[in-house]
């Protein structure tokens, strides 16, 4: 009898591991039927996959678990759910929703659960490199994670094209089917001024098209993108990487949008005083406040401004 319940829990857990990460919605399937078919929650369907209501279309695609990196812990003597998201920087909830079933005054010492994040560092992304003559201008080089619109305006210095390889690394680990998106504009190879742009003379700007729920094969366009539209969760991994590692100066992205993410990045736990310094929201759109800021004509792409290299005499000047 010992040995059949072993199995029985051995055979449940390997169902569990064997669940498919996602699942492309047929014609007339409902997010109920969805939720029911994969074990899941419908409310863990919607955080997943940045849904407000329950419409879904024939042909989405949707995340069946967190794509975010979890790890793995084991329950200590004396552990509670408060102690162990404190002593991680998380919240409770977010344990809850990541372990369906699990019961906080049933908590025992030796029990696994999931948390969010990946192992040691990976929450935090690639550390920066260090990059020899940082202020020597060079071409943007390939990435699957993005496109380059222009050869000619697709020039920086190379503490920027390192913060924007690296970027976009982060999103390849954290997010394997996210689409490619355009990198529209950096800089020319001489700098100075560059059509219908105020700034991109320095090589240290560059405008990104915004990651989007439905992009076609190509990568996501650069095109006006509604609140509605706005793929939040890899778009907060991109930038809140670039926030956490002081790769950027500032990041312009239209007020309405800048909503959604700080509203994304306070569910997942960042601290007040992060978010007063990151965001200008709740403030008003001209409030000269944060990093992320509202400006003009930037519904259709984020403009990442990255801090100016710091170079070595003899380092800086263009190749």
């Amino acid at each position: 009898m010992r040995w059949a319940v072993i199995t029985l829990v051995l055979l449940v857990a390997g169902m569990a591991s064997a669940r498919p990460s996602v699942h492309t919605v047929r014609k007339g399937e409902t997010l109920t039927a969805i939720a029911n078919k994969h074990g899941v929650k419908i409310s863990q369907l919607r955080r997943w996959n940045g849904l407000k209501g329950d419409t879904i279309q024939a042909g989405d695609k949707l995340h069946l678990r967190d794509s975010a990196a979890t790890h793995s812990y084991r329950v200590r003597k004396g552990d509670t759910l408060g102690r162990i998201a404190k002593r991680e920087g998380i919240k409770v909830a977010q344990i809850l929703e990541l372990n369906p079933g699990l019961r906080p005054k049933r908590l025992r010492a030796g029990k696994v659960i999931a948390l969010p994040g990946g192992k040691a560092g990976a929450a935090q992304g690639p550390a920066p490199t260090k990059v020899t003559c940082p202020g020597e201008v060079r071409r943007l080089g390939k990435h699957p994670y993005y496109r380059l619109r222009r050869k000619s305006a697709s020039w920086a210095t190379r503490q920027t094209a390192d913060a924007l390889r690296r970027g976009f690394d982060h999103v390849r680990s954290r997010h394997r089917l996210a689409p490619a998106v355009h990198v529209h504009d950096a800089s020319t190879r001489e700098g100075g001024e560059l059509s219908h742009h105020l700034s991109h003379r320095d090589h240290r700007d560059v405008d990104i098209s915004y990651y989007q729920r439905r992009c076609p094969k190509s990568g996501c366009p650069v095109r006006v993108v509604k609140p509605s539209q706005l793929d939040v969760r890899r778009q907060w991994t991109l930038i809140s990487y670039w926030l956490r590692q002081g790769d950027v100066e500032a990041l312009f992205i239209d007020y309405k949008l800048q909503k959604l993410l700080y509203e994304h990045a306070k569910k997942r736990g960042v601290r007040k005083d992060k978010l007063r310094a990151w965001f200008q929201y709740p403030d008003p759109p001209g409030t000269r406040r944060g990093i992320i800021r509202h400006w003009n004509s930037h519904r259709n792409h984020v403009h990442a401004r990255f801090k100016k290299a710091r170079c070595p005499a003899g380092c800086c000047g263009s190749k």
